[in-house]
């Protein structure tokens, strides 16, 4: 069956967020972004190291925030890259798959210009599984029409992929966040965040953000590296109800083969009294 997205109309009280309701039923593969270049074309290299690969983790919950869910246990397979030119409005991608050497290369063969943001996710896949684990950032690199650029990871800032509910009326009992609702409340709104270093201060359009998530809710920006999402939860007038979520990366937007699913599925069960 072919997936859609289906934009609702919140009902209840929610009037200051930035997007529309959004509904996914399901993972979908977005093509990578389409650009013409002119000639003068520069190499922007990045060496993939994949031993160093594994051991550069930074925590990202520096302020004490509970109900953190990450991945852990999974070995890299494959990093994507995407090459913004801020001023141009112009994109670059390519990916590189994991083989028996210890190191990979991207290489892109780009125009000069004076402003431009590498982005790279670095993802597990294996047997219909995507995840994604690390998101890193290089901005504001300068090309120039005769100097090679030759990046290493140790050039980015790398950060683990992680969710979080930032919602402090509710608990989390075995993976599963649990909520109180007013019956004569049409909808409950949870609110969590999750890792986005690539697009702070920008509101972009559920089409053009990298980080998205399955299920019903808002976008609230990002001002800090974080993505604030709004989880939607219907009264469908029983006791109790059941609904899931799910952040990940648009792998297409990597050259990646589909989506990449940041941390554990989120479970919500609210309770209607």
């Amino acid at each position: 069956m072919k997936n859609k997205i289906w934009l609702l109309t919140l009902l209840s009280v929610v009037t200051a967020c930035s997007e529309k309701i959004v509904y996914l039923t399901g993972p979908t593969t977005t093509k990578t972004d389409t650009v013409v270049v002119t000639a003068g074309m520069q190499t922007v290299s990045l060496r993939v190291d994949w031993n160093r690969l594994r051991q550069t983790t930074t925590s990202n919950f520096t302020d004490g925030m509970a109900y953190a869910i990450s991945d852990s246990g999974l070995n890299i397979t494959h990093v994507g890259s995407r090459l913004v030119y801020v001023k141009n409005n112009a994109v670059f991608t390519q990916s590189v798959v994991k083989d028996t050497g210890s190191t990979s290369l991207i290489t892109l063969q780009v125009p000069a210009t004076d402003t431009a943001h590498l982005y790279v996710v670095a993802v597990y896949e294996s047997n219909g599984i995507r995840k994604a684990l690390k998101l890193g950032v290089k901005q504001n690199i300068r090309i120039l029409s005769n100097v090679p650029i030759n990046l290493t990871l140790d050039s980015l800032t790398l950060i683990d992929t992680d969710w979080s509910v930032t919602d402090t009326t509710v608990t989390i009992t075995n993976d599963t966040i649990r909520v109180n609702a007013n019956s004569t409340s049409l909808n409950k709104i949870v609110n969590i965040r999750v890792t986005d270093p690539y697009q702070v201060n920008q509101n972009p359009a559920h089409s053009n953000a990298i980080v998205k998530f399955y299920g019903s809710g808002f976008g609230f920006g990002n001002t800090d590296g974080w993505r604030k999402f709004g989880i939607d939860v219907r009264n469908k007038s029983t006791n109790t109800t059941v609904d899931t979520f799910w952040p990940y990366i648009d792998g297409g937007m990597f050259n990646l083969n589909g989506d990449y699913l940041i941390g554990k599925q989120g479970v919500i069960k609210t309770t209607w009294q």
